[in-house]
């Protein structure tokens, strides 16, 4: 499936894939918009002739399984060069120049991408149900990065000069409670 060899070989979600061929081609592969980008992922002719050659593609800007490679290399070299999926997602639609000079205050994003991006993000993932625009929660929020009441005294945090907002939360250990170390019994032998 030409889909999942790209999300595999580019690194990119199938769904948000398949949200940007919905919205650029409504999966229509022969495609062709009044600005001249073609196929399926709606490749501008310059960019199609730099992927292809990049990428070993072939001649066919509409062959389904070229077109959609192609469209998420670009797509992928614009979440890499902006770091930020709407961005790239602006680029892909506007072009990089577009995000470039939005990005310096120059211009606005055109109402058509800012329309696009909200489609593309919209769509809701076939696996779980969730947009594939989701942005997902900060890692340094888990459970395992969170500051314990003792992190934040041994900071000094103001906050915390209150007694009471020391005291560790419902069903938290505070420090002294805290076991000094854990014990593994290894298979047939004595807990160490």
């Amino acid at each position: 499936m030409p889909i999942a060899e790209a999300a595999q070989r580019f690194d990119l979600p199938e769904d948000l894939i398949r949200a940007v061929m919905a919205a650029e081609s409504g999966r229509d592969m022969g495609a062709t918009s009044r600005a001249g980008a073609m196929g399926l992922m709606q490749i501008m002719p310059g960019t199609w002739s730099d992927l292809s050659r990049r990428h070993g593609l072939g001649m066919s800007p509409y062959e389904p399984r070229a077109n959609i490679l192609a469209g998420a290399a670009y797509l992928r070299e614009m979440i890499d060069r902006y770091g930020d999926l709407r961005l790239a997602l602006a680029a892909y639609n506007a072009g990089p120049g577009q995000v470039d000079a939005y990005r310096k205050g120059a211009r606005a994003l055109p109402a058509e991408t800012i329309a696009y991006i909200a489609r593309v993000t919209g769509t809701r993932s076939r696996s779980t149900g969730e947009r594939v625009g989701a942005v997902p929660p900060d890692w340094r929020a888990s459970a395992l990065f969170t500051r314990t009441s003792a992190d934040m005294k041994q900071q000094g945090d103001p906050a915390l000069a209150d007694p009471a907002l020391a005291a560790p939360w419902p069903g938290e250990r505070s420090p002294v409670e805290a076991p000094p170390a854990i014990f593994v019994r290894p298979a047939g032998g004595p807990a160490r």
